[in-house]
């Protein structure tokens, strides 16, 4: 059963990323729900995942879009180092 407490934690790293990806270089928008998070870009989204992986963060495409899915119980601390990869990569 999912508690309060983590439903508060999940509500609070969903601003985090969408306020921190929203104004980033290179990112056109963001829409999502909880954690499921899709990140419209102007560059190639495959080469963006591709060049996220090599620097240790996975991310999935939708086309257009690079889709985040991080596991409800992520870190604070994990989550900004690889949102902090993800704008470095799109802002290249």
């Amino acid at each position: 059963r999912i508690d309060d407490k983590l439903l508060d934690e999940v509500r609070e790293k969903s601003v985090y990323i969408i306020s921190q990806l929203q104004s980033a270089k290179g990112v056109r928008s963001v829409s999502g729900l909880g954690l499921m998070i899709g990140i419209e870009i102007e560059k190639d989204a495959k080469e963006v995942a591709a060049e996220c992986l090599k620097k240790g963060v996975i991310v999935l495409t939708a086309k257009t879009k690079i889709r985040l899915l991080p596991p409800l119980n992520i870190k604070m601390q994990e989550l900004e180092q690889a949102i902090t990869i993800l704008k470095g990569v799109i802002a290249q």
